[in-house]
């Protein structure tokens, strides 16, 4: 049988259509090929691997294993969960998994794709022994690398395994096909995750498609990061209840997080109850049984929690497929990290907004990519500066948006002459809530010499006087978050700014803006 037919094969069987990338992908490997796929969230990359054992017995007349590296545990099981539902047999190795009898089941062959971290991999040791010999070993078709942008951002320190994953290729058979997937990567990106895994740049084969979402409508604005601006969000709770828009907000760090979660929660008067609240954070530092509730509530249709403030935490691995909102409250440190989160939106194709709300601290310097900037500055359509970023120069990959402009981002909407413009309600002014006070372009003010001296002097004092309240103070306002302020001064316009720099305390932060304030008007 041919990969084509093996094809139509599978989807018969399990009553799905391949689409074009994911056949693309499939014929490269079984050509023995290795790949470099770049396909958006929600496209549904996890079809190319889930059923290449089973294409490969079809094609070949002889079994085939995968193993896929992943970088989370819970990403894992609930891949592994989702395979077994459908007949599929497949397992995971690492800390979390306890049947330390799975490994024998492994080297027998009686899994098609068994899910690793880098770390299980790599480590010599128990489980490292699963892929080094017996049928799993000697049938392995592929090594797929998931989330391969993890390679770049982690590989160097973070998790250094990331960086080794070329050393498996000293383990598995020789005719073994290497796959890097992920939903975003630059040029540069996708030259340095090819090395790391020691991949041939001329002879690797590439599938890609844009990051686009026809159904993402974008949204910049300039922001004081005063709460009321995130009034519409409040409102729809407030008036919808449980049959609210799903929103998630992501948040630059865990006390931003914790502030919009208090304004909320006492506007809204939520319930503690986990079972009945209508708002909840997911960050490193909730707790195990939050997260959990967190991950098997929201996604369901039926769910009464409608809201998420989030970190970076909750990324990767979350599947909602009808977020209608997502607001990220700061930009985020880079336009890739903007894109992958951006992307948690509309996975069942309903339109969704994308409103990022940035100050000047959110882009100085030191605190975001040059793209990222640009971006936040962007005076054209939003959805091509985001194309431009992302694009590999291959053919057929340009933007063919089709809807209306007034669904494209909020710069384009300026242009769109539609008879029914689809207006975002982050657009919609409230009357009972005056508008958020604009800023320019950068937001920027300016200290003299002498003023930053007697900025600096006054901190100490202020350092000075809550560390005689309560000694321990001097963890949460070191002499390193006072250079900080002092040195970010000109773009410190809210009390979200001064937060960002690392401290924890509202109170403080509040006193400190004020602090700022006064001495500029010395």
């Amino acid at each position: 049988m041919d990969v084509s037919n093996a094809l139509k094969t599978i989807e018969m069987k399990y009553a799905f259509k391949f689409k074009e990338k994911q056949m693309e992908s499939i014929k490269y490997i079984m050509e023995g090929k290795d790949t470099f796929i770049v396909l958006p969230t929600g496209y549904g990359k996890s079809k190319i691997y889930s059923h290449l054992p089973e294409i490969h017995g079809l094609v070949r007349d002889t079994p085939g294993t995968v193993l896929v590296i992943s970088p989370l545990q819970s990403l894992m099981k609930d891949q592994v969960s989702k395979l077994n539902k459908i007949g599929i047999s497949a397992t995971l190795v690492g800390e979390c998994q306890s049947d330390k009898n799975i490994a024998d089941l492994i080297r027998e062959g009686q899994y098609q794709l068994v899910f690793s971290s880098p770390e299980a991999a790599l480590t010599p040791g128990f489980w490292r022994r699963c892929f080094t010999t017996g049928v799993f070993h000697d049938n392995l078709l592929a090594v797929v690398v998931d989330e391969a942008h993890c390679i770049i951002e982690w590989g160097d320190d973070f998790r250094p395994e990331y960086g080794n994953l070329a050393h498996l290729r000293s383990i598995v058979p020789d005719k073994t096909v290497f796959i890097a997937m992920t939903a975003t990567s630059t040029k540069e990106m996708k030259r340095r995750i090819i090395k790391h895994l020691d991949m041939c740049q001329s002879e690797t084969q590439t599938v890609c498609m844009l990051p686009e979402r026809k159904n993402l409508t974008y949204v910049i604005k300039k922001s004081r990061k005063q709460t009321d601006e995130l009034h519409w969000i409040l409102a729809d709770l407030i008036e919808n209840k449980e049959n609210a828009k799903k929103t998630i907000i992501y948040c630059r760090n865990i006390a931003a997080c914790a502030n919009l979660y208090e304004h909320f929660y006492i506007n809204i008067d939520d319930a503690l109850n986990f079972d009945s609240r209508l708002i909840a954070m997911f960050h490193r530092s909730t707790t195990e049984e939050n997260k959990e509730q967190v991950l098997s509530e929201f996604p369901k249709q039926d769910s009464k929690l409608r809201l998420v403030f989030a970190t970076v935490a909750f990324g990767m691995g979350v599947d909602i497929p009808d977020v209608e909102n997502i607001v990220h409250w700061g930009a985020p440190r880079s336009l890739e990290q903007y894109s992958q989160e951006s992307g948690r939106g509309g996975r069942d194709g309903r339109q969704c907004v994308c409103v990022l709300y940035f100050s000047g601290i959110d882009i100085a310097k030191d605190r975001s990519t040059d793209a990222m900037r640009e971006f936040c500055r962007a005076t054209g359509c939003i959805r091509k500066v985001l194309n431009d970023h992302f694009s590999l120069g291959t053919v057929r990959e340009a933007s063919n948006f089709e809807k209306d402009l007034c669904c494209c981002c909020s710069l384009c909407s300026e242009q769109c002459n539609c008879t029914n413009c689809f207006i975002p309600r982050c657009n919609v002014d409230f009357a009972n809530v005056s508008k958020p006070v604009e800023c320019d372009e950068l937001a920027v003010r300016y200290l003299t010499n002498k003023q930053m001296k007697l900025l600096k002097l006054n901190l100490q004092d202020y350092q000075s006087v809550i560390c005689e309240e309560n000694p321990s103070n001097i963890h949460d306002f070191d002499c390193q978050l006072i250079e900080d302020i002092v040195s970010h001064s000109d773009t410190i316009m809210c009390i979200e700014d001064v937060i960002e720099l690392g401290l924890s305390k509202h109170d403080y932060a509040e006193d400190i803006l004020l602090l700022i304030e006064e001495i500029e008007n010395l």
